[in-house]
C-alpha cells in the first residue's frame, strides 16, 4: 500500500490519503528528473561553500574565534582556486556524457565561458591564479589586519603582484598591464567575488537549457500537493508499506513499528528551482512580495517599501495595473493581497509588454501558480 506522509523533524511518520497509481508514477518520473537536475545544480553550490568557507574563516579571526597561520589561510584559498576547475570540468564533462555532446549545449558552454573570459578581467586573473598555484606556489603573501574608512576591523588578503609576474610565464599581454598598473600587494578578495558572480551567471545559463515551462508546471505541482497538506509539519514523502493493520489517516507512527519505503518529494528543491526561475527571468519579468501593511499605490514604479514603522512592521506601496520604468511599459500580469487582517500579504508580477499576447497570458498563468506555492497570501 501506497500513501503520502509528513515526516517531522522527531522522525515520526503522519499518514495521510492513499497515492493512486498515476500519482504514483508521475512523483516517480519527477524524482528521477529532478534528481539530474539537482547534480547539476550541486555543481555550483560546491563551488560557492568553498569561497564561503574562506569568508567565514576570515570573520571568524576577525572575532578571535580561531588562531591562524598564513598557511591557514592559504589553505581556504588554495581550496576554493582549485574548485574553479572542478566545476569547469564538471560542467564539459556532463553536458558531453550526459547529453551525448550535444552540439548546441556545447556552443553554448564554450560561448557564456567566452563571455566571462573576454568581459571580466577578474575572471582571467583568478583562472590563470589557480594555474599558478598548482605549478608553482602557494598564492598568499600577506594578511593584514585594519580598520575601514568606517572604524571597523577588517582582514585584507594580499597576493605578490612582482612574484605573480617574475615566477608564472602564461599571462597575456593585456593580464601583465593589468597587474602592473595594481599595487604590489593585491587584495584578492575583491577579485574572487568578482569570479563568483562570473561563475554564477555561467551556471544559470547552463542550467536554464534544459528547463522548460513544463518543467516549472512540475514544481508548481508538487508544492500545491504539499499544500493540501499544510496543517502537517515536515517533509512530503510517498511511503510504501505492507502492514494491513495500518488504515487511519492522520496516524502517527515510527519507522520501527513496521518495514516502510520512504521516498521523500522533492519540495525544497522546487521551490529553490523557482525561486530560480526568478532570478533567471527577472530581466522581463519581476516578482515582487511583502508581508506588512500596504499603504497606498505607487505611480510610476514597481511595487516597493517605504519603510517600516514603530513596531517594526513593513510599510509598502502596491502597484499600478500598468507602469512606465527607464522608458519600458510593464503590465501586471497578477497581484494578491489579503485584506481584513493586521497584516497585508501581497504578491504582485509584472511582465515588459513588448512580449505578445500570446505570450503575456503563458506568463500570467505561469506566475500566478508560482505566486500561489511559493510565497504566504493569507
Amino acid at each position: 500500500m501506497r500513501r503520502y506522509a509528513c515526516l517531522d523533524s522527531k522522525k515520526q511518520i503522519t499518514l495521510l490519503r492513499e497515492v493512486n497509481d498515476e500519482e504514483y508514477r508521475y512523483f516517480a518520473s519527477l524524482s528521477s528528473k529532478f534528481g539530474q537536475f539537482l547534480m547539476e545544480m550541486d555543481f555550483y553550490k560546491v563551488l560557492d561553500h568553498a569561497y564561503k568557507d574562506l569568508i567565514r574563516f576570515l570573520n571568524e579571526l576577525l572575532e578571535r574565534k580561531s588562531s591562524f597561520e598564513k598557511y591557514d589561510v592559504n589553505r581556504y584559498a588554495m581550496n576554493y582556486l582549485f574548485s574553479i576547475r572542478t566545476f569547469l570540468d564538471h560542467w564539459e564533462t556532463r553536458i558531453k556524457r550526459k547529453y551525448r555532446s550535444n552540439q548546441q549545449y556545447l556552443d553554448l558552454f564554450k560561448k557564456v565561458t567566452s563571455q566571462e573570459y573576454d568581459n571580466h578581467m577578474a575572471y582571467r586573473i583568478v583562472y590563470r591564479l589557480r594555474n599558478y598555484v598548482q605549478h608553482c606556489e602557494m598564492p598568499i603573501s600577506n594578511v593584514i589586519e585594519r580598520f575601514n574608512d568606517n572604524n571597523e576591523k577588517e582582514i585584507i588578503v594580499c597576493v605578490n603582484r612582482d612574484r605573480l609576474l617574475s615566477n608564472f610565464k602564461e599571462w597575456k599581454p593585456e593580464e601583465v598591464e593589468y597587474l602592473k598598473v595594481l599595487e604590489q600587494n593585491i587584495e584578492i578578495l575583491p577579485l574572487f567575488e568578482e569570479m563568483n558572480a562570473c561563475l554564477f551567471r555561467i551556471h544559470q545559463e547552463l542550467i536554464n537549457f534544459n528547463f522548460d515551462k513544463n518543467s516549472i508546471m512540475d514544481c508548481v505541482s508538487v508544492l500545491k500537493l504539499r499544500r493540501q497538506f499544510k496543517e502537517y509539519e515536515g517533509s512530503l514523502a510517498v511511503v510504501e508499506y505492507s502492514d494491513e493493520g495500518i488504515r487511519k489517516e492522520g496516524e502517527i507512527f515510527t519507522k520501527d513499528r513496521t518495514t516502510l519505503k520512504i521516498n521523500q518529494l522533492p519540495t525544497e528543491e522546487c521551490k529553490a528551482i523557482l525561486q530560480m526561475h526568478i532570478r533567471n527571468n527577472e530581466r522581463y519579468v519581476k516578482m515582487f512580495d511583502f508581508c506588512g501593511i500596504c499603504v497606498g499605490e505607487t505611480k510610476d514604479k514597481f511595487p516597493y517599501s517605504i519603510g517600516k514603522d514603530e513596531n517594526g512592521v513593513t510599510l509598502f506601496l502596491k502597484g499600478k495595473e500598468i507602469i512606465k520604468v527607464n522608458n519600458i511599459n510593464w503590465i501586471r500580469l497578477t497581484e494578491s493581497m489579503s485584506i481584513g487582517g493586521a497584516i497585508n500579504y501581497y504578491v504582485a508580477a509584472y511582465a515588459d509588454m513588448r512580449f505578445e499576447m500570446k505570450e503575456l497570458k503563458e506568463l500570467t498563468e505561469q506566475y500566478s501558480n508560482i505566486g500561489e506555492v511559493l510565497y504566504k497570501t493569507s
